[in-house]
């Protein structure tokens, strides 16, 4: 139990992060197809598309170090 006068601070982080991106920067901040395997197709495809950018970003980081 917290003594009188404490307060915790909860702090929510975003499971997710890269769920962001693509609603944000990616394009998909709705879906315009139905039915669950087409949204998975469209899914599938911007997740690919994070993680090739992603992986660019990595690898610039890593090329600039050596």
């Amino acid at each position: 139990m917290l003594a009188e006068g404490v307060h915790m601070k909860v702090v929510v982080l975003d499971p997710v992060p890269s769920l962001d991106w693509i609603k944000q920067f990616g394009g998909l901040g709705q879906f315009k197809l139905r039915g669950t395997e087409n949204v998975c197709a469209v899914l599938g495809i911007h997740v690919i598309a994070y993680n090739l950018v992603r992986l660019g970003n990595l690898l610039n980081g890593e090329l600039e170090a050596a």
